[in-house]
């Protein structure tokens, strides 16, 4: 699954979702945001790799669930947030 973010945003997320084993996340001059509070994960490993060029990728989850991001920012951001109550 892909996220790509080019002069404005993208949101994946918001309803219930099967993210597959890896998604990728760009945001170039904009941001994407990645909400895994709903996603419905397969066993094993989900594998984000986020790039931010002068822009910002955040990536949003339960406080419980383990992770780590890889991916490149260049004049840009990426986070996680860890929060049941993250804006939607």
């Amino acid at each position: 699954m892909r996220s790509i973010a080019i002069i404005g945003t993208s949101k994946l997320g918001k309803k219930p979702w099967h993210p597959g084993k890896k998604v990728t996340a760009v945001a170039l001059l904009g941001g994407c945001e990645i909400d895994f509070r709903k996603a419905e994960l397969e066993e094993d490993v989900t594998e984000v790799n986020a790039t931010s060029v002068l822009g910002d990728v955040n990536i949003v989850v339960d406080p419980d669930i383990p992770v780590t991001m890889s991916g490149i920012s260049i004049g840009g951001t990426r986070g996680i947030v860890r929060s049941k109550d993250a804006p939607t």
